[in-house]
């Protein structure tokens, strides 16, 4: 079965490698800001104060770690660009939410590499959490060991856990030591010592405590895990107290409990005690209420339909712009529920019933912590939130799966698996595809030149009146006379009979879909901007023009027609507002 468990592993390595180059840097949960803590370290020898960094509330463990991964190369060219034209409500507009410049593609500027790497190591922790999750059902069904494999693939096989995995996130960190934890507990709890060993059972609750001040130093909601560890504690103290009397009970407990206390402070406590003199508290709850978007009401019954969605959907696999068809998530919702219906399949009787318990309140304290941080935040449905529990939801889905026989079993396996195969070419790359690059050897002439490096070949836009509010469409064809190699921005503009500038946009080129310096030389790249005119625009005629000038400076590029200079911005035509 090692075999088996390598095959799935090697698959999974596979398949990560293709989502990690699949999806632009930034363009996953928080990553930009997961990365920009790292930079931040690198930069300034130490951990960010107060709200200048957004991720910058969160326990530092992945921060230093990527820190130490990011330290040997050259960061001083990184930038995070957000991109203007991105708009999640027009389904026309782009939803990347950065603009992606030549530095992010191979030969990879040093900031590039050094994220590739965190990223690589993102995708080993990806294998580390498999390993523990296989290695539990192994421990919980030794004489099943299809279910450790089935539990192993149908983790490895999902997209979404591929999707995070493959990308900069301190999730897959706070995932490892969360599948750690409850393997090494759950190995502590199944374990039947010879005679009275109290040493040997010390330093087990103190390492055990240790995985978890690891855990909380990776993700604050890997307190959680401490009502799993409670409930080992218990179950331990129940095995002694039925062998000696129960008068030992709660000393025993309260003892071991106490030990993986020690060990997780002895590891995190700096954390709480560094949180306390900066914010007042263990948790530094003041930075995080100002780094985060708040929920101003109550949550109600529209909140948690809401809540329940998102996490369904970003289990499979779901993020901005990124969606499967409405009829595969009622496919994949079969295997949850042929789950369920297994465990309520005669003969009920599991192993290890009284751990299941235990691993079932740890479940309920996950939901907790997820349920109260969505009452404090804003954008909580995302299933990546409950991958500290991870290990126990794939060991439920493979054991009531498992009860139905081996074909439904390798059923479900098999159909992740394919999805998972598709998915980075159908519904993530398409996001993210640069406009089209045309080849062409037209030679002019254009309508306008900007420079000796960039041609507006032709432009059209929507016809007819104009309102005030309205979204009209601007298309520009361009061509590349030469080689870019910078990054220029786009700005358009609306002035009116007075010259006075009533309205303007600043942008890609292309319209949010890529930059410049990307651009082949010679190639005629379309692009189609959206045009949302102000509420407040008055009626009358107004002229549209554009301009071409540095990213991040107003240093314009001259605009020649026919030839002849004309300015540093195009008069492109004149609309009518009513």
């Amino acid at each position: 079965m090692k075999r088996g468990f390598y095959f799935i592993l090697a698959l999974y390595l596979v398949l990560a490698s293709i989502y990690t180059f699949s999806i632009p840097l930034g363009e996953a949960p928080d990553e930009a800001p997961h990365f920009s803590v790292m930079v931040y370290i690198v930069r300034h020898k130490g951990l960010p104060v107060g709200p200048e960094e957004h991720e910058g509330f969160q326990p530092p463990l992945y921060y230093l770690l990527g820190a130490a991964l990011s330290a040997p190369f050259d960061l001083s060219r990184f930038a995070i660009i957000g991109n203007p034209d991105y708009d999640l409500d027009d389904p026309q507009a782009p939803k990347n939410l950065l603009l992606h410049s030549s530095d992010e593609f191979f030969p990879y500027a040093g900031w590039a590499w050094a994220w590739r790497l965190v990223r690589f190591f993102s995708i080993m922790l990806g294998g580390i959490t498999l390993w523990a999750i296989y290695r539990l059902g192994l421990l919980l069904f030794p004489r099943k060991p299809r279910i450790a494999l089935a539990a192993a693939a149908i983790v490895a096989f999902t997209p979404e856990f591929l999707f995070i995995s493959s990308v900069a996130n301190n999730d897959n960190l706070a995932a490892t030591f969360a599948a750690l934890t409850l393997l090494y507990g759950s190995s502590m709890a199944l374990n039947r010592p010879e005679g009275s060993n109290l040493r040997a059972d010390s330093r087990r609750f103190f390492l055990l405590g240790i995985l978890w001040g690891l855990g909380v130093l990776s993700k604050a909601s890997l307190l959680a895990l401490g009502v799993f560890i409670a409930g080992i504690c218990l179950l331990k103290a129940w095995g002694e107290a039925k062998r000696k009397g129960l008068a030992r009970l709660g000393l025993r407990f309260a003892g071991c409990f106490a030990l993986a206390m020690l060990g997780m402070l002895a590891v995190s406590g700096w954390w709480f005690v560094r949180n306390i003199a900066l914010y007042g508290d263990p948790l530094g709850w003041e930075l995080v209420l100002r780094a985060n978007a708040l929920r101003i009401e109550p949550l109600r019954l529209e909140d948690y339909i809401w809540l329940a969605k998102g996490l369904y959907r970003s289990w499979w696999l779901a993020w901005i712009g990124i969606s499967l068809p409405g009829w595969l998530y009622v496919l994949l919702g079969l295997i949850p529920l042929a789950a369920a219906a297994g465990w309520l399949k005669p003969p009920r009787e599991i192993p290890h019933p009284a751990l299941w318990v235990v691993m079932a309140f740890y479940i309920i304290a996950v939901i907790a912590g997820l349920l109260r941080w969505t009452a404090t935040v804003l954008g909580t449905d995302q299933a990546r939130l409950l991958y500290p529990a991870l290990p126990v939801i794939a060991l439920f889905l493979a054991v009531g799966l498992e009860k139905w026989g081996e074909k439904p079993l390798m059923g479900a396996c098999g159909l992740l698996f394919a999805l998972a195969i598709v998915s980075p070419w159908a519904f993530v790359r398409p996001v993210h595809a640069p406009p089209p690059y045309i080849e062409s050897t037209d030679s002019g002439p254009f309508f306008a030149t900007f420079g000796d490096l960039i041609a507006l070949r032709d432009f059209d836009a929507s016809p007819g009146l104009w309102r005030p509010g309205g979204v009209y469409d601007l298309r520009l064809t361009w061509k590349a006379l030469k080689d870019v190699r910078e990054s220029y921005w786009l700005h358009i503009k609306l002035i009116d009979e007075s010259g006075q500038e009533v309205w303007s946009k600043d942008g890609s080129p292309t319209a949010g879909r890529d930059t410049t310096d990307r651009w082949p030389p010679g190639a005629i790249i379309p692009s189609e901007h959206r045009l949302r005119l102000p509420q407040n625009l008055a009626p009358g005629h107004y002229r549209l023009l554009i301009g071409l000038h540095r990213f991040n400076t107003w240093e314009w590029l001259p605009v020649y027609k026919g030839g002849t200079f004309i300015g540093d911005v195009l008069p492109l035509m004149e609309i009518r507002v009513e």
